[in-house]
């Protein structure tokens, strides 16, 4: 069953709002815990995670509002076995942040280049080794990883299952993997796939948005991928699989995560109507 107690926001749920604000409204809604996010900005920069704001003016909001930081999102191109020292160094400014403000996480994406020229195993063993670093990295501070697969074409690491092999290749017992509604149709993740292929234990968090145009897959951006709003206009099944999930033994948090620029045209009060919404329909899914 979904509540306030296992729902999350990702920053992406309402992108332009100031952080201070962005927490206020988590509150307002019932809603505990948050993800923060490095690139709002036109490039990534984990400069941007806080809004310039210090740790400590931070955890004052923090505490003022009764909110948590669940994530920090996100390190890229994890599996590039080549950018591993300066991807470790952008990692322990994450660490570094993640400590001061009370977060035990860190998510990471694969690479997104459709000139990667690499073949399927150089990929595989490439992550395994990077993989390892990270999650070592990570036990030694006591933190965790999250990794969320792409499931466009020209992504590394597209489904759910090639990650978690390499995850359990490299030994990382402190990495899952992020369900993302949208990149898991984009992968080609289907409903038997979750009935018969899917250990849930290996799932750390549910990223959820949906897509209401009707348009080709190969078509399809992040610029599409929307608030979930009406089942009727559900065209990736997000409703379905989120249901999936609620009556599975699934105990982590259901996180709110579109990504349309449409969004950072939302005020507080439109970003809180439509949040608002979209929470009661979860509820009671």
């Amino acid at each position: 069953m979904i509540n306030n107690s296992n729902l999350c926001l990702n920053r992406k749920s309402a992108p332009g709002l100031p952080l201070a604000d962005f927490i206020k409204l988590a509150s307002e809604l019932g809603i505990k815990h948050v993800e923060l996010r490095n690139d709002l900005g036109k490039e990534p920069d984990n400069k941007n995670i806080l809004d310039g704001m210090s740790i400590s003016d931070f955890n004052d909001l923090l505490q003022k509002y009764d909110v948590q930081v669940e994530d920090i999102n996100s390190l890229g191109n994890t599996d590039l076995l080549r950018q591993k020292d300066s991807n470790l160094n952008d990692l322990n400014e994450m660490i570094k942040i993640a400590q001061g403000i009370g977060a035990k996480k860190i998510l990471f994406c694969p690479v997104m280049d459709k000139h990667d020229d690499r073949s399927d195993s150089e990929k595989f063993n490439d992550g395994v080794k990077t993989i390892k670093v990270f999650a070592k990295r990570l036990q030694d501070e006591g933190m965790s990883g999250l990794f969320e697969t792409l499931g466009f074409p020209e992504s590394s690491i597209r489904t759910p299952f090639r990650a978690i092999d390499i995850i359990e290749e490299a030994g990382a017992t402190n990495f899952k993997v992020v369900a993302d509604l949208f990149h898991w149709f984009m992968g080609g993740v289907t409903r038997a796939d979750l009935d018969n292929k899917l250990d849930v234990n290996k799932v750390g968090l549910i990223h959820m948005s949906t897509i209401e145009v009707q348009m080709p897959k190969s078509k399809l951006t992040d610029q599409n991928r929307m608030l979930l709003s009406d089942p009727n206009q559900d065209h990736i099944n997000a409703f379905d699989t989120i249901k999936w999930f609620s009556n599975s033994e699934f105990n982590d948090l259901f996180s709110f995560e579109p990504f349309s620029d449409e969004l950072r045209q939302w005020d507080y009060e439109t970003a809180k109507k439509n949040l608002t919404e979209s929470i009661n329909l979860i509820k009671n899914i």
